[in-house]
């Protein structure tokens, strides 16, 4: 299967159809999509490319995608694109400092009419600098620019059936990395050793199905583990200490992350207590999950079993999530699980419930990839919630 069949035509002609939408709304003429996550959810192609200019150009009838002539191939090959619409700029440009790939974009531009017109950019966008920003000012000086750089990712917001399941089977992958994990580890094992099983089976999938990665695993150990986000080394796991890992199983780009705690040794009574507010916190927040919540509620509905328990955790509870195979990964970066966020959930919008409970000399992580449904709520994640415990 080429990528450009993982969905139906019909379902990019949808896509493009809500974009624009979305554009009339933001009453922007065309927009300049630069993300490469958003370039893959409206054509498809995935190629790693970003690493120099390259745009999607979306009017109110046309679309077309100015890469580097090297790439052109690929986005041939991997997106419905017809070959017309992919247009290729040449090394040259990359080098110089008087016809840059982005004196080509505002030409086709110009050569669309649309000159004077409204014209959307991510303007704080990770893939245009301040300088090129600038640049693109002066080369559309009677263009009225706005920055739209989310625009496209609200649209994502909401996963179709077919996304859906792809996430289904992320989440598949993550669950079985996280078995991996607790088969694996025992003392005298090198914490690389285990990163690289973890790896593979992201990387491998199933026996069914295939993964990826969006990110390596994150699985910080011993004191390490008061704080998040760190990787491992090549020390051997000792036979009293704990592991915290969190991992993002993906299945054609579209990621379903999840995270447990493994314990080598018996566990303290504190961290079985922290353990036990975690597990009741998610399960609030779970049960408090359904169409018409606001963000907001759900974390209220962690914080209310927190409250009493002396744990406070500082950071949001977690955040949307969904395609993410390059920067800024699997985060949808359009609403949280977080005080003051009043976004309010719709049946297929998917959110990575990340219940970190950080604190110098404990923590405890559990985190799972929950779907809105019609009714309610569910968790993409079938493994235990408890705390991985295994006795020397």
């Amino acid at each position: 299967m080429t990528e450009k069949q993982l969905f139906t035509q019909s379902e990019f002609d949808r896509r493009l159809v809500r974009v624009r939408t979305a554009m009339e709304a933001e009453r922007v003429d065309a927009i300049v999509v630069s993300d490469p996550n958003n370039i893959y959810y409206l054509t498809g192609y995935s190629g790693i490319s970003h690493y120099v200019p390259q745009g999607l150009l979306v009017t109110a009838d046309d679309i077309r995608f100015l890469m580097r002539e090297m790439d052109v191939l690929g986005a041939r090959i991997t997106s419905w694109l017809p070959s017309e619409a992919i247009v290729g700029y040449g090394d040259d440009t990359l080098l110089s400092a008087k016809r840059t790939p982005w004196h080509l974009l505002a030409d086709m531009i110009r050569s669309l009419g649309l000159h004077s017109s409204r014209i959307g950019f991510g303007q704080s966008s990770n893939f245009i600098s301040p300088i090129e920003w600038s640049l693109i000012e002066s080369l559309l000086p009677d263009a009225r620019l706005h920055d739209t750089r989310l625009l496209v990712n609200h649209v994502r917001a909401i996963k179709s059936v077919a996304e859906i399941a792809y996430m289904r089977e992320a989440a598949q992958i993550s669950d079985a990395a996280l078995k991996d994990a607790v088969e694996m580890i025992a003392p005298g094992v090198r914490e690389c050793d285990l990163a690289g099983k973890i790896t593979a089976r992201l990387v491998g999938g199933t026996a069914e199905f295939g993964g990826g990665m969006a990110y390596p695993p994150m699985m910080p150990s011993g004191e390490k583990t008061s704080t998040p986000h760190l990787m491992w080394t090549d020390d051997p796991y000792s036979s009293d200490t704990q592991v915290n890992i969190e991992v993002g199983g993906m299945r054609h780009w579209y990621v379903s992350p999840a995270s447990r705690s493994i314990k080598l040794g018996k566990p303290s009574a504190k961290l079985r207590d922290l353990e036990a507010v975690t597990v009741e916190g998610m399960e609030a927040a779970l049960d408090k999950a359904a169409p018409g919540i606001r963000c907001e509620e759900i974390e209220q509905a962690f914080r209310n079993v927190t409250a009493c328990s002396g744990y406070e955790k500082t950071s949001r509870i977690g955040y949307a999530v969904g395609l993410g195979f390059l920067p800024p990964g699997w985060i949808e970066l359009t609403s949280n699980l977080a005080s003051g966020d009043r976004t309010e959930l719709r049946p297929g919008m998917t959110y990575h419930l990340m219940l970190g409970m950080w604190f110098p000399g404990d923590s405890f992580v559990l985190s799972e990839t929950f779907v809105v449904t019609d009714t309610g709520c569910e968790s993409l994640c079938s493994m235990p919630r408890e705390l991985m415990i295994k006795e020397n």
